[in-house]
Parts: C-alpha cells; sequence; structure tokens
C-alpha cells in the first residue's frame, strides 16, 4: 500500500523505538484536545489500513522493536477492525481521536493495550480478547458503551484521571491483577457480573450515574469504594471476596445489596448515605464487621448473616429497622456511640461474646427474644429504650442493666442469665415484666 507522509514518520519513529507523537510532527508544544477534533490539521490523519499493515503484516511487524507499536495524536477517521487477530507487541494509542468503530473482538495481544487519554465517538468492543499485558484508559472519552465482555487481560485494568464513559461492561471476565476505576464518571451502569479478578478492586473517587454490579463475582484480594457517588444500587449479591470489603470515606448509593455474599476478610460499611437500606442477609464474612462512622439509611437486614468476629454498629443516624433475626456472631455485638435506630430484632440471634448497648436511641422495640449470649448482656447509661423484649433470653454470663432508660415494656419472661441479673442505679422503667415459667 501507499502510505501518506505522516504514516511513513510515524513508521520510521516505531521502528527506532520511539514514540511516534504527531504532536511533534506538526511541530507543535502542547498536545491537542482529542475531545475537540474540530481544529486538528489533515496531517494527523492516520488510516486504519496502515495500522492493520504494520501489526499483520510479517514483512512490517517483524521488524517491530520491543518497545512496540506508539502513536500519540493520530486522527483516526475510519473504522479499524483488528478482531481475531494476534498483535505481537505492545500496542499504545495514546490522545488519538476515533471517528469510527474500533473492533478487537477475540483479539491476541502479547503486551500491554493503553488507549489513554483517547476520545472515542463509536463503539470500542473488546468482548472475549486476550490481554497479556496492562489495560490502560486513563483520561479517556467514550460516548459509546464500552463492551468488554468475557475478556481476559492477564496485568491490571486501569481508568482514571477524570476519564468519561457511557457505560462498562466486564461481565464474565477475568482480570489476573486486578482492577482500578479512580477519577471517573459513568453515565450509564458498571457491570462486572460474574467476572474471576485475581488482585484488589478499587473504586475511588468516582460518579456512577447508573448501578455497579458485582454480583456472582470473585475477587482474590479487597474491594474498596471509597469516596463514590453511585446514584442507583451497589449489587453485591452472592460475591467472593477472599480478602476485605471496605465501603467508606463518603460512599453515597441508593441500595447496597450484600445478599448472600461470602467475606474472607473484614467488612466495614462507612458511608455517608445509603438512602434505600443495607441487605446484608445470609452473607457470610469471616472477619468483623463494622457499619457506621456517621452512617445514615433507611434500614439494615441482617437476618441469618453469619459473622466470624465482632459485629459493631456505631454512630447510625435515621435508620427505622435493623433486621438481624437469627443472626450469628462468634465475637461480640456493640451498638453504641450516637446510634439512632427505630427498632432492632434480634430474635433467635447467636452471639457467642458479650452483647452491649452503649449511648443508644430506639424509639421502637428491641426484639431480642430467645437470644442466645454467650457472654453478658449490657444496658447502659444513657441507652433510651422504648420497649425491650428478652423472653426466653439464654445469657451464659451476667445480664446488667445500670442507668438505661425504659419508656414502655421490659418483658423478661423465661430469661435465663447464669450469671445473674443485675439491675443499677438510675435505671428507669416504665413496666416490668419477669415471668418465669
Amino acid at each position: 500500500m501507499s502510505w501518506t507522509a505522516q504514516e511513513r514518520w510515524v513508521w520510521e519513529r516505531i521502528c527506532q523505538g520511539h514514540i511516534a507523537d504527531l504532536n511533534e510532527y506538526d511541530g507543535l508544544t502542547h498536545v491537542l484536545d482529542p475531545t475537540q477534533p474540530a481544529c486538528w490539521p489533515q496531517s494527523r490523519i492516520l488510516r486504519a489500513s496502515f495500522l492493520c499493515c504494520i501489526l499483520l503484516d510479517k514483512h512490517y511487524s517483524c521488524a517491530i522493536p520491543r518497545q512496540g507499536v506508539r502513536i500519540k495524536g493520530a486522527w483516526w477517521q475510519d473504522e479499524i477492525n483488528g478482531a481475531h487477530c494476534l498483535i505481537a507487541h505492545e500496542l499504545w494509542l495514546h490522545a488519538c481521536y476515533f471517528e469510527q468503530p474500533v473492533h478487537f473482538e477475540y483479539v491476541k495481544i502479547k503486551g500491554t493495550l493503553s488507549f489513554e487519554g483517547s476520545s472515542f465517538v463509536e463503539k470500542l468492543s473488546l468482548g472475549n480478547g486476550t490481554i497479556d499485558g496492562d489495560l490502560v484508559f486513563d483520561r479517556c472519552t467514550m460516548s459509546m458503551p464500552l463492551d468488554m465482555m468475557h475478556l481476559h487481560v492477564r496485568g491490571l485494568l486501569w481508568a482514571g484521571s477524570a476519564g468519561c464513559f457511557a457505560s462498562i461492561s466486564l461481565r464474565g471476565s477475568r482480570l489476573d491483577r486486578g482492577l482500578t476505576l479512580s477519577g471517573i464518571t459513568i453515565y450509564g451502569m458498571v457491570d462486572l457480573e460474574q467476572a474471576q479478578i485475581g488482585g484488589n478492586v478499587f473504586v475511588e473517587q468516582s460518579e456512577v450515574l447508573s448501578s455497579l454490579s458485582l454480583s456472582r463475582a470473585t475477587i482474590h484480594g479487597n474491594l474498596s469504594l471509597k469516596k463514590t457517588v453511585i446514584v442507583h444500587a451497589v449489587h453485591l449479591h452472592s460475591l467472593e471476596v477472599q480478602g476485605g470489603l471496605f465501603l467508606r470515606s463518603g460512599l453515597r448509593c441508593e441500595l447496597l445489596d450484600l445478599r448472600n455474599a461470602h467475606c474472607g476478610g473484614s467488612v466495614t460499611i462507612q458511608g455517608e448515605r445509603i438512602a434505600g437500606g443495607i441487605n446484608l442477609a445470609g452473607a457470610e464474612i469471616d472477619g468483623s464487621l463494622f457499619i457506621g462512622g456517621g452512617l445514615s439509611c433507611h434500614s439494615m437486614n441482617l437476618s441469618g448473616a453469619t459473622v466470624g468476629q465482632s459485629l459493631t454498629l456505631v454512630d447510625v443516624q435515621g435508620t427505622e429497622k435493623v433486621t438481624m433475626t437469627a443472626v450469628q456472631v462468634v465475637g461480640s455485638l456493640i451498638l453504641g456511640a450516637h446510634v439512632r435506630l427505630g427498632a432492632v430484632d434480634l430474635v433467635d440471634a447467636h452471639v457467642g461474646g458479650p452483647v452491649l448497648f452503649i449511648d443508644v436511641e430506639i424509639c421502637g422495640t428491641v426484639n431480642m427474644k430467645a437470644i442466645h449470649v454467650g457472654g453478658s448482656l449490657n444496658l447502659y447509661e444513657n441507652d433510651r429504650f422504648g420497649s425491650v423484649n428478652l423472653d426466653q433470653a439464654q445469657v451464659q454470663g451476667r445480664l446488667a442493666i445500670v442507668g438505661a432508660t425504659f419508656s414502655q415494656t421490659l418483658s423478661m419472661d423465661g430469661i435465663q442469665a447464669n450469671g445473674g441479673v443485675f439491675i443499677g442505679e438510675g435505671t428507669q422503667f416504665n413496666q416490668v415484666s419477669l415471668f418465669q415459667h
């Protein structure tokens, strides 16, 4: 094929092991913005046929040095089709403007693939591909969905630095070294359902205007959501995390769904606002569970959840009900420090260590009927309750009520407290029921 002057220059730079920067070719001291292509000169145009020629024609690909193909500031006017191709080199297409679709379905790339700083008008497809190195979308702008379903990345997948995406689909993909989404805006959904991720997943300082889903995914490291706004739901249903799960520092979303998830480490939920509630029903947490830090949410459901260490709720506001029916906690259960709730359900809960209420206000009912407590059960000064139901409760240690206030009934019918029942000074009752069967 006959090459243009700029294509010959790009090829020469590649063969020398340098970055073929078309800003340099034009004699510019600054990088042209690929999101504002109206002012770009014709000298920026490279053809898809040129790219395919140097990557796939053995006469040219054998001459590419170990640095691979690195092109910056190119204007691609025609459709790029690398589907089902084997690319034997690293490929960097930085600060480029892609006017037509880019097809890399089923592609195999023997190195890193980087689109850093590039802008895409039409769809980029990488579904079912294999990338032996990293996959980089730093500072990218994509107005159409990014399709990476069933993609295998043997390195790290990175998207950051004020990038903008229509949506991201990684459903069923394998990311051997992890995923980082940092400082980006995603106007649609982030779909990671059934993904297999070998390292950590970090979603930080980002905004997702739809939902984030990791349902039925497996993460071999940690999952961290930090300073991130997700307008709708965070779906973590049946997620498997072998490390820790950290949802904190300004996380905001409508719903957090962790039903039947399994976490090999500890779980921290320390968001700013989860408007619709938190669902941990049936979750298995091998470490501790901490919920609080100024969190505001409508409701919490921990029914049937298992916690391998301690369960702590601290500084939780505006929650109408916390449901912990049949929850199992190996260590201690602590509700304290500025907890303001409507009601708490601990019916048939099993707690291996002590249960402590410290500086809590629960205006409705605390239902602990048939609770099993391996340590002591303590209701302290500054605790304020509506009614408390301890009927048929089994406490291996002592039941201590010191300085707490009950505006309605305290019922302890059939309670078994092996360490005895101690009611201390300052405790205020409206009505007490203590009937032993």
